[in-house]
């Protein structure tokens, strides 16, 4: 992902990105708050909160402006389309 962009991720995963990134913890209902997240990376492995990553996959699923970018070793790396 580009260095400056908005992007939620698993907990496990943002410290590695705060350096190049504006980060935001992912859990359910962020896709819906302003400022809109760009980004997602999130870890299915990671537990905390509890249920975060799966609920936040769930509503991804429900809107179509996202599509995965990639999925590897349980990391999926989804970006928010344009237009």
């Amino acid at each position: 992902m580009p260095d400056g962009v908005r992007v939620a991720a698993s907990n496990t995963l943002s410290p590695h990105l705060t350096d190049r990134t504006v980060v935001r913890l992912a859990a359910p209902g962020l896709l819906g708050r302003a400022p809109a997240v760009e980004w997602l990376v999130l870890d299915r492995a990671d537990g905390f909160p509890a249920g975060a990553t799966e609920g936040v996959l769930r509503e991804v699923a429900a809107d179509p402006s996202w599509r995965v970018v990639r999925e590897e070793a349980g990391i999926v790396l989804l970006r928010r389309g344009r237009g």
